[in-house]
């Protein structure tokens, strides 16, 4: 089914479609096209209204290694991807589709705020999570927005202040996973959770799905407006260039002073 270069889409069983992020050379890392593809292909799976769960999951030994630095350390094209990555967060969650996603390897950064994203997380028993973005003088505004409604502004702090990954338990005991798995069993257990969405009223869980996400005290599409926005001028500043050169470079940042 799949007409895509870095994704593969397919309808795995009546109701259940699967998208997998395919660019396992690069780590699966989210560049403009693939960001592109992913929220075309979740806009025609809702137009099928058949469609009632998607299955996410990634190729390769790991699920996402978050945003493809080399093309947002282009000044050119950083607003560009930092739009598209906005773009595709949104259609994750506010898809009227139940969104499953299964997490191998590791979910960094980005990665992690695509499963962020999704309504249900389960992770195989070697997988790690974090969000490395202060170590790369940036600022993680957009993966934060979904961030804190999962896990609350304790865990936030945390994770994002530490910059540490932590592994599958750790994920699981604050509340960022719901499953923890053998590889083997993730593809399965993804399906067997699609299966018991299934038994539900099909408007009952898109009604509830919509419910649930205006329950936060904010609106999502108020803070992550907010969240682009900043994102942005932390992608222009000095601090952001230096960190995301001392990677790309595998060296040491020379961080400065605070301002």
């Amino acid at each position: 089914m799949s007409a895509y270069t870095f994704i593969v889409v397919n309808k795995i069983q009546e109701g259940v479609s699967l998208i997998t992020l395919n660019r396992p050379e690069k780590k699966n890392a989210l560049n403009i096209q693939l960001l592109k593809e992913l929220k075309t292909a979740l806009n025609k799976l809702e137009e099928d209204k058949s469609q009632r769960v998607l299955i996410l999951n990634g190729t390769g030994n790991l699920f996402c290694a978050g945003l493809d630095l080399q093309e947002a350390s282009n000044f050119e094209k950083a607003e560009e991807s930092a739009h598209h990555l906005t773009d595709a967060l949104l259609a994750l969650y506010q898809t009227p589709l139940v969104t499953i996603v299964a997490i191998q390897g590791a979910a960094i950064a980005g990665g992690c705020g695509l499963m962020t994203a999704c309504d249900i997380a389960i992770a195989s028993t070697e997988a790690k999570f974090g969000y490395p973005e202060v170590r790369r003088g940036i600022v993680a505004a957009l993966v934060m927005t979904f961030l804190i409604r999962q896990v609350g502004e304790r865990i936030t702090r945390e994770l994002l202040f530490t910059a540490d990954m932590i592994d599958a338990n750790r994920a699981l005991q604050v509340g960022l996973i719901n499953k923890v798995v053998e590889y083997s069993q993730l593809e399965q257990t993804a399906i067997s959770y699609a299966q018991q969405i299934l038994l539900g009223g099909t408007n009952s869980i898109v009604t509830t799905k919509k419910f649930i996400n205006k329950l936060s005290p904010t609106q999502l599409t108020d803070d992550i407006q907010k969240a682009l926005e900043l994102h942005k001028v932390i992608r222009t500043s000095t601090e952001a260039s230096e960190g995301i050169n001392a990677f790309l470079e595998k060296r040491k940042p020379n961080w400065g002073n605070r301002s």
